[in-house]
Formats: structure tokens, C-alpha cells, sequence
């Protein structure tokens, strides 16, 4: 993936305007004024032509922080990291860029410090984050994976790096797909970066990568994907001389077997596609068994108790 990413065009950073702003972000409105999108807050800010970064309040903000990148600090920002467009989105200065700071992102679960429309700044657990708006989350994944694999940067490579947890981008990534605004902005950035970013173009590749670590996974979603089968097993009541109720939560069960202490098979049915199975107990000795269900995304086992 850092091959097909590199080499590619430099664009500077102080081109950003002319580029990304004024050929792309830049949206007509009504009075012969235009407005712009804050991308982490989703605020349509309403100008008069034309766009001044000071008059609009509003920056260029890094996805992947500048000071989680190898170069920090630096002298100028003409350095290739720092100025490449796929990582680059506009945002309100003081609403959002400046309370963003290099703070990691996550999902707030605590108190909010700072809240501007749908952007905003405060607790996950005891960890201090920024949450952007729904809209943006799978981009925001997007553009660190890009910025890890083009760069290798790994994200334990930075102290203030590392507080970004991998598992929280993964999830961004497959619950906000690319859309139609990211994969416009995707074409145009190649059409002057001559360089695209491997996460858009196919989403499994995010599969493959460890990104703490900036190294092949080789097992791909595998792993995970099993893991939350497992964990979205549910099996009640426990024990029961009835009805054991069984089911993947937004998963169908395609087979089971039913297992005793032996590693005897004592039920199973095949070829289902089934949200819940219905499990007469009555059919079974007293006992523990083993439920093992399988799915399109893995399998899970889970203990039966019959009385």
C-alpha cells in the first residue's frame, strides 16, 4: 500500500486555497454568496466572495495531528507530510480546529467540555478526545490510515499518537463508508496529488493492516470478526427445563449442534437462516451441553444447562 501511495505530486501547503477551497469545498448559495462546510462540526458557513481564511474563520485542520508526525516541530510546513490533501479538511478555527488541538478522537461518554453543532471536545472514560459529526467519522479514519501507511507513522510512535485507539478508526471506518462528497474529494485530490488513498478505493484493505504497529495483519478482519460473533452470542435462560432461546444480535444463524461432556453431537440442524432458534430442553438428558451456532462472519459456542 505505501508503494501505491508513493512517490506523488507535492502540492504545497500554501496552494490549499486555490486547490481544495476554491476548485472543490466551495459551494454556490443564494445573494451571489457561497458557503463552506465545516467538515468536523458540519457548520454551512455564508460568505461574500471571496473566500479569506481570516474574514471566514476558518483553517486547514490535520486529521493525523502535525504533532504526532516524525517532523514536528517544524521549521516551515512544506514538508510532504504535512501538506498532503487527503489529510487536509477545512474547519471552523475556533469552534473546532483549535478545540481538536492533537487531541485523539473517540466517542464521548462523559462530560463535554466544548460542544459546536454536532463537533465537540470532552470525556471518553477518564481520556479527553474530540468527537467530529457522524458524517465525517469513517473519513477521519480514512485519512489516519493513509497518513500511517503513506508515511509510516505508526500510531505508538507518538506519545499524544498513541492515546488513538486503532479499534475506535476501525469501527469509523466500517459503520460511515465512503459517500459521495469523500469519494469526489478522493478523485480530485488524485487528479493533482496524482495519488490516491488505498482505504477508499477498497475498505478491506483496512483488514490487513495493525496501524498501532504500521505492519501486516495477516489474519485480515478474521480475528475480529469472530470475536464480535462471540460476543453477540446470547443463550437464555441458563439453566432451563423448557425453551432455550438462542441468537447472534444482527446476525442469522445458518447451523447449530448441541454438545455433550463427551464431545458427543446430540442435536444439530443445518442450513438455516434463522434469527433466533428455539431449543426444546425436553429433548435432553439433565446435564451441560455445548451450543456451538455458526454464521456468514464466524462461528460461537456458549454452555447450555439443562435441569
Amino acid at each position: 500500500l505505501n508503494a501505491l501511495i508513493n512517490p506523488h505530486t507535492f502540492v504545497s501547503y500554501f496552494l490549499y486555497k486555490q486547490t481544495m477551497i476554491n476548485e472543490f469545498e466551495i459551494k454556490d448559495t443564494v445573494n451571489g454568496q457561497s458557503y463552506i462546510t465545516c467538515a468536523y462540526s458540519g457548520e454551512n458557513k455564508v460568505f461574500s466572495d471571496p473566500f479569506d481564511w481570516t474574514t471566514v474563520g476558518y483553517s486547514r485542520e490535520h486529521t493525523y495531528a502535525h504533532s504526532w508526525m516524525a517532523t514536528w516541530p517544524a521549521d516551515n510546513p512544506e514538508q510532504p507530510e504535512y501538506t498532503d490533501q487527503h489529510n487536509l479538511y477545512p474547519t471552523n478555527l475556533a469552534e473546532a480546529n483549535s478545540p481538536r488541538s492533537n487531541l485523539p478522537f473517540g466517542v464521548i461518554d462523559g462530560t463535554v467540555v466544548q460542544q459546536y453543532l454536532e463537533g465537540k471536545k470532552g470525556y471518553m472514560g477518564n481520556q479527553l478526545v474530540y468527537e467530529p459529526r457522524d458524517q465525517q467519522k469513517g473519513n477521519v479514519a480514512r485519512a489516519i490510515f493513509y497518513m500511517t501507511v503513506a508515511y509510516n507513522f505508526p500510531l505508538t510512535g507518538d506519545a499524544d499518537a498513541d492515546k488513538q485507539m486503532e479499534s475506535i478508526l476501525r469501527e469509523w471506518h466500517f459503520n460511515d463508508l465512503p459517500d459521495d462528497y469523500e469519494i469526489a474529494r478522493h478523485e480530485y485530490v488524485y487528479s493533482i496529488q496524482g495519488n490516491r488513498n488505498p482505504f477508499i478505493d477498497s475498505v478491506d484493505f483496512a483488514c490487513f493492516v495493525n496501524f498501532d504497529n504500521d505492519v501486516y495483519e495477516p489474519l485480515g478482519c478474521l480475528a475480529s470478526l469472530e470475536e464480535k460473533v462471540q460476543d453477540n452470542m446470547v443463550l437464555f435462560p441458563v439453566p432451563s427445563n423448557d425453551i432455550v432461546y438462542i441468537q447472534i444480535n444482527g446476525q442469522e444463524i445458518t447451523s447449530y449442534e448441541v454438545i455433550d461432556m463427551s464431545g458427543r453431537v446430540v442435536l444439530n440442524e443445518q442450513n438455516l437462516n434463522a434469527g433466533t432458534i428455539e431449543l426444546d430442553a425436553n429433548l435432553l438428558e439433565s446435564g451441560q451441553y455445548i451450543v456451538k451456532v455458526n454464521t456468514a462472519f464466524g462461528s460461537a459456542q456458549k454452555k447450555m444447562i439443562v435441569q
